[in-house]
């Protein structure tokens, strides 16, 4: 007999746990919009101003002209809204090197779907004297 209240023991404590502990953050059903505000420069990837670029899935979103590492807010005026499905949004940075060489592929920036709801966030590339954020928000719908 005394077998048996012990399922019943650890059924009850396990049902009083859960009640404590906070709620899993609601995730959002099929596919989110992260809508992308701007683009800072930190620290430029090359002598004189930097012309980057995002990209996602090897198509240009928005091109950047003279991008100095002053921090000043660079704002996307096309294709701002990104759906998409899964975990994460990948954005590719690039700097346009013209005709003067290959395109210098400068980091990936990372979305999570998690961010779904919760404000503004920044997502960061940086390497040996380069930094950028890119400001963006994650909504339902």
């Amino acid at each position: 007999m005394a077998k048996a209240w012990k399922p019943l023991l650890a059924a009850l404590l396990a049902a009083v746990i859960s009640m404590l502990l906070p709620a899993p953050p609601a995730q959002a059903d099929g596919p989110v919009r992260a809508v992308l505000d701007w683009l800072k420069c930190g620290d430029e990837s090359e002598t004189g101003s930097d012309e980057p670029f995002v990209e996602r899935d090897d198509v240009n979103i928005q091109s950047f002209n003279n991008v100095d590492g002053n921090w000043q807010p660079h704002y996307f005026l096309t294709n701002r809204e990104q759906w998409f499905d899964g975990d994460n949004l990948y954005l590719q940075l690039w700097e346009d090197d013209g005709h003067w060489s290959q395109d210098d592929y400068l980091g990936t920036f990372v979305i999570p779907r998690s961010h779904v709801d919760t404000g503004d966030h920044l997502a960061t590339v940086q390497g040996p004297g380069w930094y950028y954020e890119l400001r963006y928000f994650v909504f339902s719908s």
